[in-house]
């Protein structure tokens, strides 16, 4: 299963409709409606209630379109996240000070810094 078919399930749900589904996603209802006769016989369940010009998510249905949304919010999250990290600085940074009057505020600023780290306040 990959997030493409999961994004048309949660379409589907969406509309209680293949047509309309297919017609927002830009690919053929029967495209989409086999897509989601695999989805369901990977999944071992009967996600809709097929009716006439209309369907409704069954009980396992419903979970799954809880559950999916939770997989690309995460998703979404995690790439957001990563891409956050390229732009971030990371690595050692190295000090070096000599003893003075100085060094004292120097090591309590660094020693802030450091609690502030390690309790994710940065």
């Amino acid at each position: 299963m990959d997030t493409r078919v999961i994004k048309y399930f949660l379409t589907v749900a969406q509309t209680n409709n293949i047509t309309h589904a297919a017609q927002q996603l830009h690919v053929t209802q029967p495209t989409l409606s086999r897509q989601m006769i695999d989805l369901e016989k990977e999944l071992g369940v009967t996600l809709f209630d097929r009716k006439q010009r209309r369907i409704e998510l069954t009980s396992e249905g419903i979970l799954f379109q809880q559950r999916a949304s939770t997989i690309l919010s995460l998703l979404t999250q995690t790439k957001q996240e990563l891409q956050n990290a390229k732009e971030e600085l990371t690595g050692v940074l190295n000090i070096g000070c000599v003893v003075s009057k100085v060094s004292k505020f120097v090591m309590k600023i660094i020693s802030n810094f450091q609690k502030k780290i390690s309790k994710g306040k940065l």
